[in-house]
């Protein structure tokens, strides 16, 4: 594999790198318009040194417009250069999405029947059943986090507010419900005025139930009621006999949730 030529310049967000496929030491000069658009969007001159590796901690970016900078040129950089900017970055650039982890609900106490060993049932998912089923969305390699609203698998994500940086306090302790399959999000989500949208026909709908100790429940979510539960058991409720539904049955409301 040819090593790729690596350029880095300072920003006040942070480090931005580029890096060349084409190791020459013209790379850098045609990519001048791209060079320009950066700046332009960033509101600072750039001024780059040679480097040795590209910014692993980041955002990425491939230049897929031929017009900016040569085939297969990375642009790299602090995230700080995205958040809470005004302007989206320029055209001519294809972002490496973002993978986010889903938290559907949070209980502050054990929503499950402490009488009961093994839980069996479908767990209530009071915040689906709200007007607008509020998510947060968590990206914690880089401290990020933002809410978004949703209507449940195979609706459309939607951003609910700002991306924010994570608080750094102890968080407190909580059942949290957490979709398996990370989410993807656009870079751009982390601009102030988002505008993104995720549709999720395709993320599978298993999902967990985690205590605050580490220990986890896994499940399904389907459909219940007016809103969404996470089914604890086999496959289907159908499969589970009538005798092994206790919850199904008698039915179990602890905190903000139910096992029902």
């Amino acid at each position: 594999m040819s090593r790729r030529a690596v350029f880095e310049a300072v920003t006040p967000h942070g480090l931005l790198t580029l890096s060349f496929a084409d190791a020459s030491p013209s790379a850098l000069a045609r990519a001048k318009p791209l060079v320009d658009a950066l700046e332009q969007w960033l509101g600072h001159a750039l001024e780059f040194a040679p480097a040795v590796v590209v910014l692993a901690d980041g955002l990425s970016a491939t230049v897929s417009d031929p017009s900016l900078a040569p085939a297969g040129t990375r642009l790299g950089v602090s995230h700080d250069c995205m958040l809470g900017h005004v302007q989206a970055p320029p055209r001519g650039l294809t972002w490496d999405a973002l993978r986010f982890e889903m938290e559907l609900d949070v209980f502050e106490a054990s929503p499950l029947p402490s009488s009961v060993s093994e839980p069996l049932g479908m767990l209530l998912l009071p915040a689906s059943f709200l007007p607008e089923w509020t998510v947060r969305l968590t990206e914690k390699r880089l401290g990020l986090e933002c809410s978004a609203s949703w209507h449940g698998l195979g609706s459309t994500l939607r951003p609910f507010g700002e991306a924010l940086r994570m608080d750094g306090s102890p968080a407190k302790a909580a059942w949290r419900v957490l979709l398996d399959e990370p989410v993807c999000l656009p870079a751009t989500c982390l601009l102030r005025d988002p505008s993104w949208s995720v549709p999720t026909g395709t993320l599978q709908p298993h999902a967990r139930l985690l205590s605050p100790d580490g220990n986890l429940l896994r499940g399904a979510l389907m459909p219940a009621l007016q809103g969404t539960g996470l089914w604890i058991g086999p496959s289907r409720p159908e499969e589970a006999s009538p005798d092994a539904r206790p919850f199904q049955r008698a039915g179990s409301t602890t905190a903000r949730g139910a096992i029902a």
